[in-house]
């Protein structure tokens, strides 16, 4: 009996062992992020009023590496080259990992900067920026003087999300047309490739091209005033918001779901995707998660509806039943992986789900050790004791 009190009360302890995301703003301090960038396991963060930040471990531990008064809009990484875009003090470079700085572009808010084919455009409040000698001198564009959020490039191919709409250049940024087809002539800001699909944002919405920006289809809203960033790969978008954290979707952009399980914070400004992980740049610090356990959503989920998880009997000893009930449904919709985990964090077993069955699973937990353990299916969890 002590053991079993003992091992519930382990609960409390770990009930958050399994987060999605995990916070790894060690050496970050309170920082608020408006950036991050990516390259190996280096990793950049441009912060509110504190400079950039570097960490050479994935993100475990930072420091900083200079600018420590402004706030960074923007960082990127050019090989061994780091960029930086401020809010009003314009860009700078270094080739020494911050010990360093040139401020080659003295002036401007600049909101982003974007790697091309034989140059580097940065994005500003006032207009379009380029460098044709990696940021050494730049030119400002005279053919496009909007306001601009974002920028992705793909070849020769330059796309801007703008105050007024969305322009291409198919002359690496030579010359520029206005995207009309399918747009609804609002402000948009966020942008993400993956594949030959690009999405983009106006407030809560979402649009989808798939011919590189000429035409446009509206997909299903985010539930999220401001949608900031937006990061993709295969079928999956995730979505960065204002006050609502993170949203995935998983059938670019038919359906969202909330992936909020371990963030403090509540606006994320920068999301990007790495290898196997995606990084969040967030109100509360930097945030990493794994994307097998972000999109490993294949239990139906609904914001509007109460889903509950029951394991039964617990404590066990031979097997479990696991049952999920919803007032509108108790059924799978396609099959889905059953995962279960030691209080180390070390998956155990994997189950799969028979496709469309009711959600009453008996599973065979005779061959575990006694102890604490963790069940996720989707993006619920619930925890059970072993005898």
């Amino acid at each position: 009996m002590n053991k079993i009190i003992y091992l519930l009360l382990l609960v409390f302890l770990t009930s958050t062992s399994f987060a999605q995301w995990v916070n790894i703003s060690n050496g970050l301090g309170a920082a608020r992020i408006y950036s991050v960038a990516v390259n190996g396991n280096n990793l950049l963060a441009g912060t509110e009023g504190k400079g950039v930040y570097l960490s050479k471990d994935l993100g475990n531990n930072w420091e900083s590496i200079g600018l420590s008064s402004l706030s960074i809009g923007c960082v990127a990484f050019n090989g061994n080259t780091i960029l930086a875009g401020t809010e009003g003090s314009g860009i700078f470079i270094s080739s020494d990992n911050g010990k360093n700085w040139n401020n080659p572009l003295p002036f401007d808010m600049i909101s982003c900067i974007a790697l091309g084919n034989s140059k580097i455009f940065a994005g500003s409040f006032n207009g379009l920026y380029f460098s044709t000698d990696n940021g050494t001198n730049w030119t400002k564009s005279n053919k496009m003087n909007s306001s601009i959020g974002n920028i992705i490039t793909i070849g020769n191919t330059v796309i801007a999300s703008t105050a007024v709409g969305i322009y291409i250049s198919t002359d690496n940024g030579d010359n520029w047309d206005k995207s009309s087809g399918g747009l609804d002539g609002g402000e948009y800001y966020a942008l993400a490739k993956s594949d030959n699909k690009i999405y983009t944002s106006s407030g809560g919405k979402i649009f989808l091209s798939i011919d590189n920006g000429d035409n446009w289809t509206k997909k299903n809203d985010v539930k999220a005033d401001v949608i900031f960033t937006l990061a993709s790969y295969g079928n999956n978008v995730f979505a960065g918001t204002f006050r609502e954290n993170v949203f995935l979707s998983t059938d670019n952009g038919n359906n969202w779901v909330k992936k909020d399980n371990g963030l403090t914070g509540r606006t994320v400004k920068s999301l990007v995707i790495s290898g196997e992980n995606i990084f969040a740049g967030t109100d509360a610090g930097v945030f990493r998660a794994k994307l097998s356990d972000m999109t490993a959503t294949d239990v139906t989920e609904n914001q509007d509806k109460e889903i509950n998880f029951f394991i039964s009997p617990n404590p066990a000893i031979d097997f479990i039943d696991i049952s999920i009930i919803n007032n509108d449904y108790n059924f799978l919709n396609y099959c889905s992986p059953l995962q279960i985990y030691n209080t180390l964090g070390e998956r155990v077993m994997t189950v799969w789900v028979h496709c469309n069955e009711p959600l009453l699973q008996r599973i065979d937990i005779s061959h575990l050790p006694a102890g604490l353990y963790f069940i996720h299916i989707g993006s619920l969890t619930a925890m059970f004791v072993k005898m």
